[in-house]
């Protein structure tokens, strides 16, 4: 004897309708989460031009000679040199390349994919002495 008279249904037509959400439901998460790339690219590109305003402020002090920020999606930019940095050492010109990230997740994935090419987490708050100090530190 049952205790509950649960109401029965074709099973097929349930998993028809199951699998209509999980697909409904997908296609609304992308749309999100490509907004929050977007949003998240956008803030790393900001963060891009405020250190490239510090290191325009380090060649006017004469601490490097100059540098260039990388065009994004370049190649340069697929290798992992976000910014190239020169500096007078005795009586040549030396290059240093880096690459910043404002997301430590990506931080990982970029030190996996270029060993070679330092790669700095530059959380939105960082100090621009801090930042001074980490680009001296690569010569």
């Amino acid at each position: 004897m049952r205790v509950y008279d649960w109401p029965t249904f074709s099973s097929d037509k349930m998993r028809r309708n199951r699998k209509k959400i999980k697909k409904k439901g997908k296609q609304d998460s992308n749309k999100v989460s490509n907004r929050k790339a977007d949003r998240h690219a956008e803030w790393g590109r900001g963060m891009e031009n405020r250190i490239s305003s510090i290191l325009t402020r380090m060649v006017e002090d004469g601490l490097i000679h100059s540098f260039e920020q990388s065009v994004p999606r370049s190649q340069k930019d697929r290798e992992g040199k976000d910014f190239t940095v020169r500096k007078s050492m005795e009586d040549k010109i030396e290059e240093k390349y880096f690459g910043c990230t404002i997301s430590a997740r990506h931080l990982n994935d970029s030190i996996g994919k270029h060993p070679y090419v330092p790669q700095w987490l530059t959380p939105i708050n960082i100090k621009d002495e801090t930042m001074r100090k980490k680009v001296l530190s690569l010569f």
